[in-house]
């Protein structure tokens, strides 16, 4: 029986692989990358349903991750520094994805699959303080630090994420779309538009690094990979992402 349950997750992820390649170009299209300083990487995973997990219900029920996830990065040793990439969600059992990739950023963005021995082995990245007692937040903008931090001009304040070490806080600003959407009993706001990337260096309050991204609104789920990492998620299902690098030598 554990032969067969691990039988079915290898050709999950067979699966994926395989058919990866039309859908990410199809959805790289959607999404427009303007890095204005530093750098910033557009990360699209394979397939239109890159993560797969298994339910809590049934170990032999392959489950597509929704936006119920969070991403959960390490890097690897040696020359490379690729960045692993898998999803934890609470719907899943075990909670972690059984697809996992590698991200190379060191020239332009290389994506390939990666093992579980090569996760097991790579360095969890943490993903920033979940509460700070030098973060202060305000409805259209955040102190940091003794530092006042805005979106730009003209666009709405989105969120502020401080990394782990705190000598760095990311700030995201939004400039919606119009929405074509009918509202539904819930509220359906704009979901799509301008998103505003800026990192800044606590300390002197510059900013480092940043960018305007045309994508989905789900930049809720962002979070930083260690301090010199930034990701964004700009689709749903988590299939794409921005990562701002500050570092990958380190």
């Amino acid at each position: 029986m554990r032969l067969f349950k691990r039988c079915i997750e290898f050709v999950c992820v067979a699966i994926l692989s395989a058919f990866g390649g039309a859908a990410a170009s199809a959805r790289s299209a959607k999404t427009v990358l303007t890095a204005d300083e530093g750098i910033l990487k557009l990360v699209v995973f394979p397939g239109r349903a890159p993560w797969v997990g298994f339910s809590g219900r049934s170990r032999s029920e392959p489950r597509t991750v929704a936006m119920t996830g969070t991403y959960v990065v390490r890097q690897s040793h040696g020359a490379r520094r690729d960045l692993l990439f898998a999803v934890e969600s609470p719907e899943l059992a075990p909670q972690l994805t059984v697809g996992m990739y590698a991200v190379s950023l060191k020239e332009g963005v290389t994506i390939r699959s990666a093992s579980r021995k090569e996760w097991e082995r790579a360095t969890p990245l943490p993903s920033g303080p979940t509460s700070s007692r030098f973060l202060e937040r305000h409805s259209h903008f955040v102190l940091f630090r003794g530092k006042e931090y805005l979106p730009p001009a003209g666009a709405e304040f989105g969120g502020a994420f401080p990394s782990p070490d705190e000598r760095r806080i990311a700030i995201i600003g939004v400039k919606p779309y119009p929405s074509t959407k009918m509202p539904g009993p819930l509220g359906g706001g704009p979901d799509e538009g301008e998103i505003y990337l800026d990192i800044y260096d606590a300390e002197s309050g510059q900013r480092v690094s940043g960018g305007r991204i045309v994508g989905i609104f789900a930049f809720s789920y962002s979070r930083w990979a260690g301090n010199d990492f930034f990701v964004m998620p700009v689709q749903y299902g988590l299939t794409s992402c921005v990562v701002a690098v500050l570092s990958i030598d380190r």
